[in-house]
């Protein structure tokens, strides 16, 4: 048990809980708590458990476990929703074959005791795009011609990080010609995949013979420009995992601005004359498309909705606008002036966002 809070009984909770594969597959289940510090309004967060999950991973066990954890810091009645992955893979030592534990079904399962009342389970948008980096981008894979260009740069930068890794005179060469050694991708994020590739990418861009000399050195064949298209294609993607993926000032309510502005990235990729990427475009707004209805929900509009720093500047589309402002006049029918200026609103990530306009301007109320 991590870190007790005497204090959290008192707070309405989010929990997330993530399962980590450990030595003879073992699995652990990890409890991390969310909530909004009333006074200073920031997200504050604490670890709560890591626990052994023993026996066979079905949904009463799951929720046996949690329901526990719940009772541990009498926090019952407190939470408002579990966010966890929505199912990781594991390897089979014996023979390869993947096995999928989708955590999202076995909580949703209806045969558990009524005893143990679990809270609405939302699902990880960071795994959902994690899934549109990966599985979805896979469908991209019917065309020929990017295939072979995507095929030939992942290929080029694995060479290259093997090179790095597994010999002393290929890491001392490459630190010497570019001031640090290389990021090596994390297997099951593939957000650190597309980092390590971003930092070739930028050598090539600022100091391209000193990454050809590495390239020559390693006995490996030099990087060609349409290698580079998919990092810019892939960008907006990256930017929205490292700005839902944040520590610090993240709340519920960048969601679907993040996701739509996302979306609108896309579709503007798709208006350039792309030569070798536009399938992966296209397969990445397919994915987006094909799970939007997961993530318009009123809890979530709202959440947006009342941030300060985007109101209703998200939302293009007028049924949808028309709708989340109905929403907002049904929970707050007499806003408070004060609620309409965001004060000192956090300017990172400013570039990413797609806003109809300034949300600092003053939107009408229904009594106006």
């Amino acid at each position: 048990m991590l870190g007790r809070d005497p204090a959290l009984s008192n707070k309405s909770t989010l929990l997330q809980q993530r399962l980590i594969a450990g030595p003879r597959e073992r699995e652990v289940s990890c409890v991390t708590a969310h909530w909004i510090n009333p006074s200073t309004l920031e997200r504050e967060s604490a670890a709560l458990a890591c626990r052994r999950l023993k026996g066979k991973y079905t949904f009463d066990v799951l929720a046996r476990q949690m329901y526990s954890i719940y009772l541990d810091y009498s926090i019952q009645n407190k939470i408002v929703c579990t966010t966890m992955d929505n199912g990781k893979e594991r390897e089979n030592e014996d023979d390869n074959d993947e096995e999928f534990i989708e955590l999202t079904s076995l909580l949703e399962g209806d045969d558990y005791s009524t005893e143990i009342i679990l809270l609405p389970h939302h699902r990880c948008a960071c795994h959902t795009l994690h899934l549109i980096a990966t599985k979805d981008a896979e469908k991209a894979m019917i065309n020929a011609r990017y295939k072979q260009i995507f095929r030939s740069t992942l290929a080029k930068c694995y060479k290259l990080w093997a090179k790095q890794n597994q010999s002393t005179q290929a890491a001392d060469k490459i630190k010497d010609m570019l001031g640090a050694y290389l990021k090596t991708p994390v297997v099951t994020r593939w957000n650190s995949l597309y980092d390590a590739m971003l930092q070739i990418n930028n050598h090539i861009t600022h100091v391209p013979d000193s990454i050809n000399t590495c390239m020559d050195f390693c006995a490996l064949p030099r990087f060609t420009d349409a290698e580079r298209v998919y990092k810019r294609v892939m960008c907006p993607l990256s930017t929205a995992l490292d700005i839902l993926q944040g520590e610090k000032g993240m709340y519920m309510g960048y969601l679907l601005p993040v996701l739509y502005s996302l979306k609108d990235k896309l579709d503007a990729q798709i208006m350039k004359s792309l030569i070798y990427c536009k399938p992966l475009v296209q397969v990445l707004l397919e994915g987006i498309e094909y799970r939007q209805s997961i993530w318009w929900k009123k809890e979530l509009v709202l959440a947006s909705c009342v941030h300060p720093r985007f109101k209703l500047a998200w939302l293009k589309v007028s049924e949808k606008r028309e709708q989340a402002e109905n929403w907002v006049y049904e929970e707050i029918p007499s806003p408070n002036p004060k609620m309409l200026t965001s004060g000192a609103a956090d300017l990172e990530y400013n570039d990413f966002f797609c806003l109809t306009f300034n949300a600092d301007v003053h939107t009408k109320t229904p009594h106006e």
